[in-house]
């Protein structure tokens, strides 16, 4: 143990200032600006089909649960897949089909867009978050194929 001489009075209320001054401003540096989203009501929280051949889900990423455990698609349907994270970091993954976000922390945003073909035999596939181990502490969800 390493024994350090006590500071003066005024040099430690300067200290210690010092130390609230710097954290109040790593804490300000580090708040993420989430993007601003135009008011379109075709892109909501659910999913929103935009035609028979298209369709737009947004997902918000939160600790360990997606804002959707359940997408339901059409095949032959191309996907657009926008994912928010609201909390640490997190991704969007479907094996079966080849899919996956970027890796994207708080206040981030990312987007995939795939098709399901139409010969694709599966009624449900699985979609999770790979990072660590959140998969395994249940974010995951189901997408239901259609048609």
């Amino acid at each position: 143990m390493i024994l350090l001489p006590p500071l003066p009075a005024g040099r430690l209320a300067i200290t210690g200032a010092a130390l609230v001054s710097t954290s109040l401003i790593l804490a300000a540096c580090t708040q993420a600006q989430r993007p601003s989203v135009p008011n379109n009501p075709d892109v909501t929280s659910q999913q929103a089909e935009v035609s028979d051949e298209q369709a737009v889900v947004v997902l918000e990423l939160s600790n360990f649960e997606f804002s959707q455990p359940e997408i339901r698609v059409k095949r032959g349907q191309a996907v657009t897949v926008k994912v928010d994270s609201t909390q640490n970091v997190h991704d969007f993954v479907i094996d079966e089909l080849d899919v996956r976000s970027e890796r994207i922390f708080a206040g981030q945003t990312d987007s995939v867009t795939f098709t399901i073909p139409e010969d694709f035999e599966q009624d449900e596939v699985f979609f999770y978050c790979s990072v660590g181990n959140h998969r395994h502490l249940g974010m995951e969800g189901k997408l239901i194929i259609e048609g």
